[in-house]
């Protein structure tokens, strides 16, 4: 019985041995609707497909009632006709036949050939194809044409109306669809310009739902979503808040994915503090936003140090968000405010969703750096061994680096000793980040042999130092007087591989011009050039006072006079 029941719904009736009379399939087409349960009758969400150009799936998790028409939509629906082809092997009349073709037509990609062949069928079957061919089928039929090519939709529509078939809010609901997937199709990649095709479309589907309002066919969700998603998507404030006021005057609930599209609307029109305002007030009433949302507040509200706003938010968005560098930024914010419960909130919450040993310590990094920015060191490092025991998080090298830069400039050298051991000791890889700061700050207290000492245990334990390493050791050297020993520097670093750079080379000008050693400060200047390091602004500045100290004046202007043309450019606009 059921089986028939959908045949008749699809307006296929037949009886073995003889043709069904138009009457007989008037009644079959009542008793079918009749008998069919509420969720499967011809209402307004039904062989409708959700278009959403912003986010289609963040689209149809706020569409309760599109579930007919997603599957009436897909393209499965091709392989479903099965029904169709037991038919064909029974006696039909011409216009079920004539259907049948229509939707072979479409199949088969030949679209013109199916608007020849239903002309011919209307008139052919002028008093029976409307019964055939109802409001239910032209929907259908109109949705498939319009996966393929939505340019014909608009045809079939208007041979629906030719043949006297009085459209419901589906086939006007598809044929907006298909003018704004005419009109996605012309987007430039990130582009806000309105082509004229656009323009054109967009103005036909507003006098689509003006014309369904003057015949009192109210439009629907679906009606307006995929015009409204693609106003949001232009930063058009216009047209889609004139939008919202026919929704409003409709009846239809503005809510859902319509608000996700009216915090675009002003993220696109640069209006941020109207979108942050909507975006608070909608996670205040826990409404559901794309993680992309939550993930660019997230990150914009850390920056603005609003710790406040923050602590209330991470809790809502950390089991769905997917952007690691927003809860990062996050993570800093929580540490330069020392907000602890917070961040034990945080960490027991992200350890919950599943988060990774890795990603755990990559956000333990982030938190205690917040407490570098805010120069809290006892807290940082009280921080740190409470996170480790209550969320069972451990630190790696990083955070050991990061803790041991931050004792560093904090003076506390014999702590930041203090860690570099017990990285020894937890078996973790020392890098020049872990020597690095020791070496920097041996230097400006001008400690030179400590700083040395500190290299060449770097050496032994098999650590590679960098450019970094020696850009602090030369300028300490140069600092207390000492550039013969600066300069015994470059031979070493050659025989390591470390290439140098202009901070290398910068520090002995200036230390030969203050000894008055004015050759000597040339003759680096050809040691960078032979070495292929391009001198910059600070370079050729050292260099001017370099002459301006030597007792040669003649050869000073020489020197002075071959500078490039485009460094005085430079020092002028700079002033």
């Amino acid at each position: 019985m059921a089986h028939i029941l959908r045949l008749l719904c699809r307006g296929y009736f037949v009886q073995r041995h003889h043709l069904v009379s138009a009457s007989s399939r008037r009644f079959a087409h009542t008793l079918a609707e009749s008998c069919v349960p509420a969720a499967e009758s011809d209402s307004s969400n039904e062989f409708v497909s959700t278009i959403s150009s912003l986010d289609a799936q963040f689209a149809e998790e706020f569409d309760n009632n599109n579930v007919h028409a997603a599957s009436i939509s897909s393209s499965k629906d091709w392989s479903r006709d099965y029904q169709l082809d037991k038919v064909m092997t029974r006696h039909l009349d011409s216009a079920v036949l004539g259907v049948r073709r229509l939707f072979d037509l479409v199949k088969q990609n030949k679209l013109e050939e199916m608007l020849v062949v239903h002309d011919e069928l209307a008139e052919k079957e002028k008093e029976t194809l409307h019964t055939s061919m109802d409001v239910v089928m032209y929907s259908r039929l109109m949705t498939r044409i319009r996966e393929l090519r939505p340019h014909y939709v608009l045809p079939v529509f208007q041979r629906m109306l030719s043949i006297g078939v009085v459209p419901n809010v589906v086939p006007y609901t598809i044929l907006v669809q298909a003018f704004m997937e005419i009109v996605a199709r012309e987007d430039g990649k990130g582009t806000k310009v309105v082509s004229a095709t656009q323009e054109l479309y967009v103005t036909r589907a507003f006098e689509l739902i003006k014309e369904m309002r003057g015949k009192d066919i109210l439009p629907n969700k679906l009606t307006y979503k995929p015009i409204m998603s693609w106003l949001a998507a232009k930063g058009n404030v216009g047209q889609f808040q004139e939008l919202r006021k026919l929704m409003e005057d409709d009846g239809v609930p503005f809510d859902g994915v319509f608000k996700y599209y009216e915090i675009q609307l002003f993220l696109q029109s640069r209006d941020f503090e109207r979108a942050k305002s909507l975006y608070l007030a909608a996670k205040k009433l826990d409404q559901k936003l794309p993680s992309s949302l939550d993930s660019r507040f997230l990150t914009a509200l850390a920056k603005e140090d609003n710790i406040s706003v923050v602590v209330d938010l991470l809790p809502k968005v950390i089991p769905t968000i997917k952007s690691s560098a927003s809860v990062v930024t996050a993570m800093q914010c929580l540490g330069r405010h020392f907000q602890r419960d917070a961040a034990l909130q945080a960490f027991s919450l992200l350890k919950t969703k599943g988060t990774s040993d890795q990603q755990m310590t990559f956000y333990l990094n982030a938190y205690i750096q917040g407490f570098s920015q805010a120069g809290k060191l006892a807290d940082a490092i009280n921080a740190f061994r409470e996170l480790e025991i209550v969320s069972q998080v451990k630190g790696g090298q990083h955070l050991f680096n990061i803790l041991i830069d931050f004792c560093c400039k904090q003076g506390k050298i014999s702590q930041g000793l203090d860690f570099l051991d017990e990285m020894q000791v937890r078996n973790l890889e020392l890098s020049s980040f872990s020597f690095n700061p020791f070496i920097r700050e041996f230097g400006r207290w001008t400690m030179i042999d400590e700083a040395f000492e500190m290299k060449a245990a770097m050496l032994r334990l098999g650590v590679q130092p960098t450019v970094v390493t020696y850009n602090s050791l030369i300028s300490a050297c140069v600092k207390i007087g000492d550039l013969e020993r600066a300069c015994s520097l470059f031979p070493e670093m050659k025989e390591l591989g470390v290439e140098a750079n202009t901070h290398c080379y910068n520090p002995l000008i200036q230390g030969f011009a203050m000894q008055g050693r004015f050759d000597r400060a040339l003759a680096v200047m050809r040691s960078m050039d032979a070495a292929g390091v391009k001198p910059d602004v600070n370079t050729y500045r050292l260099l001017i006072f370099a002459c301006s100290l030597s007792k040669d004046q003649d050869k000073a202007d020489q020197v002075t006079s071959q500078l490039p043309v485009v460094f005085f450019c430079v020092e002028h606009f700079s002033k």
